[in-house]
Order: structure tokens, then C-alpha cells, then sequence
């Protein structure tokens, strides 16, 4: 499509070191705005990554707490202990 766009400029106005220039530089603007995307989503993938897990905590903390009240403390204890881990794994990355 380069080629045949900078054939057509070519042909129409003559000036076909100046279109070229201009191609490129179009070129390489869109270049820029794909990458720029890229990483705007892989930021938002990082971002929404820790938000889920923060919930999936959440939502287990909120299981054990019922579990708790039902009068199984032990398993209540060691399952909170891995959740702070996992929750001290989660953050640091």
C-alpha cells in the first residue's frame, strides 16, 4: 500500500521527494500511536491484574470470615496466613 500510495503521488503532483518524505513521516506517526497503545494496554492489563487479585483476596477473606463464624477457627488461621503471603506476593511484583 506504501509503494502504491507514493506511485500515485508520484504521478499526480511530480513532487515525489516531498510525498515520499511526507509518507514516511505518516508512517512513522502511526508507528508511534501503535506502540504508544501497546503500552497503554499493557499497563491496563498490569492494572486490572492486580485489581482482580486484590478482589479474589477479598472474596476468600470474606469466605474464611464465614467460615469463622461457623466455628472452624484452625483452618480459618492457616488458610489467613497464606492469603498474607499471597497477598505479600501480589504487591511486590
Amino acid at each position: 500500500m506504501f509503494v502504491f500510495v507514493f506511485y500515485l503521488c508520484n504521478y499526480s503532483c511530480g513532487h515525489s521527494y516531498i510525498c515520499y518524505e511526507a509518507l514516511e513521516a505518516l508512517d512513522m506517526s502511526i508507528k508511534d500511536k501503535v506502540n504508544k497503545a501497546k503500552s497503554d494496554l499493557q499497563d491496563n492489563e498490569s492494572k486490572l491484574s492486580k485489581e482482580l487479585n486484590a478482589l479474589i483476596i477479598l472474596v476468600v477473606r470474606l469466605l474464611l470470615g464465614a467460615m469463622t463464624s461457623l466455628g472452624k477457627v484452625s483452618s480459618f488461621l492457616k488458610l489467613s496466613m497464606s492469603l498474607d503471603r499471597a497477598r505479600f506476593i501480589i504487591e511486590t511484583q
